[in-house]
C-alpha cells in the first residue's frame, strides 16, 4: 500500500461514522490483495508478504468488530475466517489462487456495505 493510499484511508477513517469506517476497512483488504497479486506477478515475495499479512491483520479487525447479538455476524465471521486462510494459503503457497478466493468472498461484501454506509447519517466518530 503506497503512502497516498494510506493518507486517504486515514483521512476516511478520521471523518467517518461505524458504517464509513468499516467500508474503509474493506477497501484496505482490497487494496492489499491487488498489492499482493501484483508482488506475485513481478515476484517480489516481500510485497506480497506483506500485503497478505497487512489483510489478514484488517480482516481480524473486522471480526472484532462485529456484533453477536446479530445472526448476521455469525456468517460474516466465518466469511471473514474463510478469507484469512485463503489468504495464509497464498502467503505459505506463494501463489494467487488463495488471493482471488479472499477477493471473491470479500468484493461483494465491500459492495453491500458501502450500499448500507449510504443510508448510514450517523455523525463521525
Amino acid at each position: 500500500m503506497d503512502q497516498e493510499h494510506i493518507a486517504t484511508f486515514t483521512r476516511r477513517i478520521t471523518n467517518g461514522n461505524k458504517s464509513e469506517i468499516i467500508v474503509v476497512l474493506y477497501d484496505m483488504i482490497i487494496v492489499d490483495l491487488d498489492d499482493a497479486l501484483e508482488g506475485i506477478n513481478n515476484g517480489d515475495q516481500q510485497e506480497y508478504m506483506e500485503a497478505l499479512l497487512h489483510a489478514s491483520e484488517v480482516l481480524g479487525h473486522l471480526q472484532e468488530a462485529l456484533d453477536f447479538e446479530y445472526d448476521m455476524s455469525k456468517d460474516l465471521y466465518g466469511l471473514y475466517d474463510f478469507s484469512k486462510r485463503s489468504i495464509a494459503k497464498s502467503m505459505y503457497t506463494g501463489r494467487e489462487e488463495g488471493i482471488l478466493e479472499a477477493k471473491k468472498v470479500l468484493e461483494p461484501l465491500a459492495e453491500a456495505f458501502k450500499e448500507v454506509a449510504k443510508a448510514d447519517n450517523s455523525e463521525p466518530l
